[in-house]
């Protein structure tokens, strides 16, 4: 699989991510076993074997479970830490309510938690999670300061932030922040008015931020047809349309979505949720697809609901 730099100068990442969110197999920690175990190993071996060099966690999935299942992969695996980026994320506290933090503790004691779990040395890319509304720049500077000097982690980055929010924390920690992952897929373009026409993928294709795409496949819903029993006459159109233009690529319904994202210029690198091994593998023939302008469009224009003005 091909690879890109993340933003100016970060580390080197595979054109499709693989994410670990689901390699537990459930947030319910007592549910995990050594079959679960099984298929998660699975899983992360089918991503390696099939390129994915960027492996993409949060300390809360499976409430910090999958950060512990992938350090023992490694443990297991002498030699893959060093052919492989890891990225992790921090910022959401659990409870009621749920809250969000971006505070000095907050992120250096998470990143040093999640540094332990991974059993990896350093994280490559440390993203903040969700938007803290209560957030001082000058603070996460302070932190990301602490932890890349300590070799806790070498970049940083941000997710679901909006341009605003980008040039925040841009302003105060400079060329060190390296991507912003964001929910990206044709379900969420006009007029939702989501980041393909607000600015935000311009705006980061202009600093060279890269966007990284979590829920590529729309929850599914562009996975295969049938996944949700409502009707739908956008998403409907999209996946008769991803289907009929797979054809000529021969691809299927998700492998198109995934080519579809990585066409646009802005470099936006998909994460591929999937713990099936043959559809993490599938899924990677996506590097290889040269989506033309005419068939990118027409996806663009199904997903659009009518003809563009």
């Amino acid at each position: 699989m091909k690879t890109v730099t993340l933003g100016n100068n970060g580390p080197q990442s595979s054109r499709l991510i693989y994410g670990c969110m689901r390699i537990a197999g459930s947030w319910n920690v007592e549910d995990y076993d050594d079959q679960q175990k099984k298929l998660a190993y699975a899983a992360l071996g089918a991503a390696v074997e099939a390129g994915y060099t960027h492996f993409d966690h949060a300390d809360i999935y499976a409430h910090t479970l999958c950060e512990t299942i992938f350090g023992g992969y490694l443990a297991d695996n002498p030699g893959l830490r060093e052919k492989i980026m890891i990225t992790t994320k921090c910022g959401i506290r659990f409870g009621d309510p749920k809250t969000f933090d971006w505070s000095y503790d907050h992120i250096v004691n998470s990143a040093r938690k999640s540094l332990e779990r991974l059993q990896c040395g350093s994280i490559d890319v440390l993203l903040l999670h969700r938007p803290d509304y209560l957030v001082e720049a000058d603070e996460v500077a302070r932190a990301f300061e602490t932890l890349k000097a300590e070799g806790t982690v070498k970049c940083f980055g941000l997710s679901n932030c909006n341009v605003q929010r980008v040039e925040l924390i841009r302003q105060a920690v400079g060329d060190s922040l390296v991507c912003n992952q964001l929910e990206l897929h044709p379900l969420r373009v006009a007029p939702w008015k989501g980041p393909w026409e607000d600015g935000t993928l311009d705006h980061l294709k202009r600093r060279n931020i890269t966007p990284t795409a979590w829920s590529p496949l729309a929850g599914g819903r562009l996975a295969k047809r049938s996944v949700c029993d409502e009707p739908d006459s956008v998403r409907d159109q999209v996946q008769d349309t991803l289907v009929k233009i797979g054809k000529k690529y021969d691809a299927d319904m998700a492998t198109m979505t995934m080519a579809w994202l990585l066409r646009h210029p802005s470099g936006i690198l998909p994460i591929v949720g999937s713990r099936t091994p043959d559809r993490i593998t599938a899924m990677a023939k996506a590097d290889d697809i040269e989506l033309s302008r005419v068939d990118w469009y027409e996806i663009y224009t199904a997903a659009y609901g009518k003809n563009l003005p």
